[in-house]
């Protein structure tokens, strides 16, 4: 996401890694008041994460991480100054977002197993493997 000038460096950025097979997009606002909370909650349902490109120490990367309300992650990268970043800068920080979100999402599925079940009478999910044993897992629940 980015606006101005910095929109210009993102879109060149964005050629970049779809050359390279990312699945990247822009979302360039027009106008910043009124923000466009509301279009930026719903595509956010959508996305693996959120780049946001300034040319200023942050002000807009808040204002989307409220849109965004913790469905993806948002990063920033911007410079101030009057410095302008370039594309591939832009495309090194959409690289870092990129890996930081396969992170995220290994994480999550190893913390919560596709094919785990709650053994009846007991509080948590367990493995399948463990549910036939009849373990309940380390946090407690019926021995």
């Amino acid at each position: 996401m980015a606006y101005g000038t910095a929109a210009r460096v993102a879109r060149s950025a964005i050629a970049r890694a779809r050359e390279k097979g990312m699945k990247v997009g822009l979302l360039r606002p027009i106008t910043l008041w009124p923000f466009p909370t509301h279009e930026i909650g719903r595509i956010s349902r959508h996305l693996q994460g959120i780049l946001t490109v300034e040319l200023s120490s942050g002000q807009m990367v808040e204002d989307v991480r409220l849109a965004v309300e913790g469905r993806c992650p948002v990063a920033f990268h911007g410079r101030m100054g009057g410095l302008v970043p370039t594309p591939d800068e832009v495309l090194g920080a959409l690289k870092a977002l990129s890996a930081k979100t396969q992170r995220i999402r290994a994480a999550a599925n190893h913390e919560n197993p596709p094919h785990s079940v709650r053994p009846e009478g007991t509080g948590i999910a367990v493995h399948r493997a463990d549910a036939a044993t009849g373990a309940a897992g380390r946090r407690g629940g019926r021995q």
